[in-house]
């Protein structure tokens, strides 16, 4: 939907018109005003350069060498060229209004005005990165600054998301001086030099450790990832270099020699110890000696912008302006920072001006785009700056209003052009040195001068893993919810995640989250529903916590900021089956667990949780019989932690037919039982009587049955009354099987459920994601019944807790899905597992926090339930030669075997086929598609074994042979 975008008032005007440094240079070069611009060229349009020779273009970098095969852009389409000003404006609005939320625009501090004033965000270069996160449904974030930023944010965006840079030839020089090939010759003779980089010495520190600045590009992101380092900003420069010490003797930093020049000096580091790098002369131009001494050693680059100022410049403007406040960015030379009043990134400037009280004045030394900006938006200071030439950033000055109107409406017209990509052997170890550079904290207490020890007490450790209070591995509502509460206890967490943070089964949770809280209804009705719908398995202290805590934990969810429906009354409320009262609070009519997600996500940010996404667990590391991390394909291998609380979901993916996304592969509970850790209740798989039967299986959640559709069979007619009182209302295992059963008496065709009774615009308005998965797949369920099937949905056992978390392996938590609590019994109630996630998620955080901080937790002493070990799995005997795996496992003949003897209705001799089969796989667990195979088969083997030794029917475990066994 297309929505009319406001033009700028005209103080709006006023203000752009004294920040734009475009109308400052077109002044100057048309002598309408004083003043010198460093480049006449800079008044002509950037697709003047784009055709000619390759060139970082007029401004700060047009003396700087470019490299041999820098990005090309092109020539742009004529009418963006010849546009005025005006109209090219005019053409943005329109194209984002059109878009609206499908696009998000980011702009850099340095860009020129006239682009900036169209975009959603402003701020640096790692700050806008983090903004496109914070716009999940945007499908392509336009970065209006360099290349190197645009890679960042196609690193740290979906994969499903578009970056696109308006303009090719926005390099950067900087970024350009140290390249990947550079940096690894400058590695192997280091390698001469020290020996072994990956050996340590007797404070478990290796030789040299990379640091790169963000302004780099993400190969040499990746380089350090891959080479135990980590990146900087320049405001956190200082605190990276504090960690790079605990773990290294000394730093290579790069590209920019006087960022780590200025940086290192403010921490003591002498400027002896600090030798230069060469890329073009053995040993970089020093003496093996003087590297042996070094500390810090500094890459021959530089920013062409701040390589301008000048200490002359400074006293000059002390001079003219008595009382100024002389601020610079780091970037600058240090005689420049040493002679200013401060030094700080882009933001520390910003907030410097923002702070000070009226009538201050500035002077300067950044780029001039950023300073004539705040000049303009703080008429009640004097801003200046240092640079009396206007220079801007060349790179910066390619991207212009034209780009951003051709790359707009391109997308308008369904075309991507300019993506900016980076691929995954890249992008992996790029993502690990940025979340190390997230998990750096300053370490007030710590006092050390480089080279020396720290006395800063720490955890036992071995040298190289990555550490951490809480590994949550997860991203799930029950996951997240760990992580937050736990680093709002103190605890350091980091969040693993296979696929990007909000891809989990959460966001596909449709009709609600189950809770007492509103009049007329009470925890012990509640309860009393839960233990019903449980088939007498569930066990009645976890019961009690889950009806107990639960108000607490919608009132939680309303302070991160999820926002449910509401209704005359307050909050909204559904009826959903085996349900005494309405109590279902939704968000957003069907997207209840789309919103919490989102809102989990959102306070995960704000709190600087560190997040490791598109990582693949692989197994839990244990030693001497406690937990203590655990490993993932590719770099670092392993991560290694205090406390382990898995939260990977369930294993929907064991069946064909399944309501979950394809990241549920039963991970933790697959992982947790090779490492030895209690398994229960796996047998009990609960299937969703009412997916759509059309490829995919998408839900119809039971609020649609719970607001009055009903079930009928192919001849049109009602038969859950017949079979319950309850009729539609039954609890989930009474409707599957009853629709399984109906379903095989009329061959295999899906019964279908009628809503049409309740209209087309209600079922529009509460049920929007149900409504457009019918009509995507041509059904108009206003108007006729739909086809619908029994799918696998939720997994009522796995790893066996406490009503804290914790299980039978000391250092590991499960949570969520993962966990079996005890509070599903043999079937859950619906939408009671979004609030199992809250209660349990809040008590695992507090049980971690508690244990991190005394004692290692003891192993818990598991009783009652079916449990189940990891061990070699069971062979099957034939003859006298027992049958090994000999067969690579497919994942679609193991889950067509899962649906047809383990699904809603077992046997015997079903079972024991598909033990056989199953027995007769193997998986290579190489790369993530075999890591999910694994746990596949490892789940299936223990939930074949698990309803083999459960020959009773109860819940969702049906045994067709019951009878005939007890006959027998």
């Amino acid at each position: 939907m297309s929505t009319t975008l406001p033009a700028p008032t005209p103080a709006e005007r006023r203000v752009r018109e004294q920040a734009s440094v475009d109308r400052t240079i077109r002044l100057i070069t048309t002598g309408k005003a004083a003043g010198e611009a460093c480049a006449p060229d800079l008044a002509k349009g950037p697709w003047e350069f784009d055709a000619g020779p390759a060139g970082y273009g007029p401004g700060s970098s047009m003396g700087d060498v470019i490299p041999t095969g820098s990005p090309r852009q092109g020539a742009l389409p004529e009418s963006y060229r010849t546009a005025s000003d005006a109209e090219l404006h005019d053409r943005i609005r329109a194209a984002k209004a059109t878009l609206g939320e499908k696009v998000v625009v980011l702009g850099h501090f340095y860009q020129r005005d006239e682009v900036v004033q169209h975009a959603d965000f402003t701020g640096d270069s790692f700050q806008l990165a983090n903004a496109a996160m914070s716009r999940p449904e945007a499908e392509a974030i336009v970065f209006c600054g360099v290349h190197f930023m645009a890679e960042t944010a196609d690193m740290l965006s979906r994969p499903d998301q578009a970056v696109i840079l308006p303009n090719l030839a926005a390099g950067c020089s900087m970024a350009d001086m140290a390249d990947e090939s550079g940096v690894e010759e400058c590695w192997e003779q280091l390698e001469e030099v020290y020996g072994d980089l990956t050996a340590t010495d007797e404070s478990g520190r290796v030789p040299v450790i990379p640091v790169t600045y963000m302004n780099s590009s993400a190969a040499l992101k990746g380089f350090v990832g891959r080479n135990g380092g980590i990146v900087c900003t320049s405001s956190n420069a200082k605190v990276v270099l504090e960690q790079a010490f605990e773990r290294g003797q000394r730093v290579l930093f790069f590209p920019d020699q006087h960022l780590g020049r200025n940086t290192a000096k403010a921490m003591g580091v002498p400027l002896e110890q600090m030798p230069m790098w060469n890329p073009r002369r053995p040993l970089g131009g020093n003496a093996a000696s003087d590297l042996d001494a070094a500390r810090v050693i500094l890459w021959h680059g530089f920013c062409s912008v701040h390589k301008r100022f000048t200490v002359e410049q400074i006293e000059r403007a002390r001079a003219e302006h008595p009382g100024v406040q002389v601020i610079v960015h780091p970037e600058c030379p240090m005689p420049v920072v040493d002679a200013a009043d401060a030094a700080g990134s882009t933001d520390f400037i910003v907030k410097a001006i923002q702070a000070a009280p009226a009538g201050s004045t500035f002077a300067i030394g950044t780029e001039i785009n950023l300073v004539q900006r705040l000049a303009a938006e703080h008429p009640e200071h004097e801003i200046f700056c240092l640079d009396p030439v206007v220079c801007p950033c060349s790179t910066m000055y390619r991207i212009h209003p034209g780009y951003l109107a051709w790359v707009l409406e391109e997308l308008v017209a369904g075309r991507v052009v300019n993506r900016i990509s980076v691929g995954d052997e890249v992008a992996e170890p790029a993502r690990l040195a940025l979340e190390r550079m997230l998990a750096a904290k300053p370490r007030p207490r710590c006092r050390c001068l480089p080279g020396r020890p720290s006395r800063r007490p720490r955890m036992p450790r071995r040298p190289g893993p990555d550490m951490t209070d809480l590994l949550v591995v997860g991203s799930g509502i029950a996951g997240l919810w760990t992580a937050i509460r736990a680093a709002e206890a103190g605890l350091e967490v980091t969040v693993v995640t296979k696929s990007g943070i909000g891809e989990g089964s959460t966001r596909w949770a449709q009709g609600g989250i189950a809770a007492a809280i509103l009049p007329g209804d009470a925890p012990e009705r509640h309860a009393a529903d839960t233990l019903a719908a449980g088939a007498g398995l569930g066990e009645a202290e976890a019961v009690r916590t889950l009806v107990e805590d639960g108000p607490a934990r919608i009132r939680d969810l309303i302070r991160f900021g999820v926002a449910f429906d509401g209704d005359e009354s307050g909050l909204a409320r559904g009826l959903e089956a085996a349900h005494s009262r309405a109590r279902i609070l939704h968000a957003g009519g069907d997207a209840t667990g789309a919103e919490i997600e989102r809102a989990l996500v959102d306070t995960v940010r704000r709190r600087g949780i560190r997040v490791l996404e598109h990582t693949t667990f692989v197994d839990l590391v244990v030693e001497a019989g406690r937990v203590v991390g655990i490993t993932v394909l590719g770099a670092p291998g392993e991560l290694r932690a205090r406390a382990v609380a898995l939260a990977t979901g369930g294993a929907g993916m064991l069946y064909p037919h399944t309501t979950n996304p394809d990241v549920a592969t039963g991970d933790g509970v697959a992982a947790a039982a090779r490492a030895g850790a209690a398994v229960a209740d796996l047998e009990f798989v609960q299937f969703h009587p009412t997916a759509l039967a059309v490829p995919g299986t998408p839900l119809v959640s039971e609020a649609v049955r719970g607001e009055g559709a009903v079930l009928v069979d192919a001849a049109g007619r009602r038969f859950l009354a017949d079979l319950d009182p309850r009729a539609e209302l039954a609890p989930r295992d009474v409707v599957a099987r009853a629709v399984w059963r109906r379903m095989a008496e009329q061959g295999g065709e899906p019964v279908r459920l009628d809503a049409t009774a309740l209209g087309a615009h209600f079922l529009a308005r509460r049920f929007p994601t149900i409504d457009a998965a019918c009509r995507a797949a041509g059904f108009d369920w206003a108007r006729e019944p739909v086809p619908v099937v029994p799918a696998a949905h939720y997994a009522m056992g796995g790893v066996v807790t406490d009503l804290d978390g914790r299980t039978s392996l000391p250092g590991l938590w499960a949570v969520g899905e993962t966990a079996r609590t005890g509070v599903h019994g043999a079937n859950r109630l619906a939408s009671n597992s979004l609030l199992e996630g809250a209660v349990f998620g809040e008590r695992a955080a507090a049980s971690v926090a508690a244990s991190v901080r005394s004692a290692p937790a003891t192993a818990l002493p598991v009783v009652g339930g079916t449990l189940r070990h990891a061990a070699p799995p069971p062979r099957v005997s034939r003859g006298s030669s027992d049958i090994r795996p000999t067969e690579r496992v497919d994942r679609g003949e193991l889950r067509q075997l899962m649906w047809s003897h383990v699904g809603l209705e077992r046997d015997a001799h079903g079972l024991a086929e598909a033990s056989a089969r199953l027995n007769g796989w193997h998986a290579d667990p190489t790369d993530r598609a075999g890591v999910e195979d694994r746990n596949l088969l490892d789940l299936a083997r223990l939930t074949v074994a698990a309803a083999l030794a459960r020959t009773r029917s109860v819940g969702a475990h049906t045994r067709t042979d019951e009878h005939e066994r007890q006959a027998a």
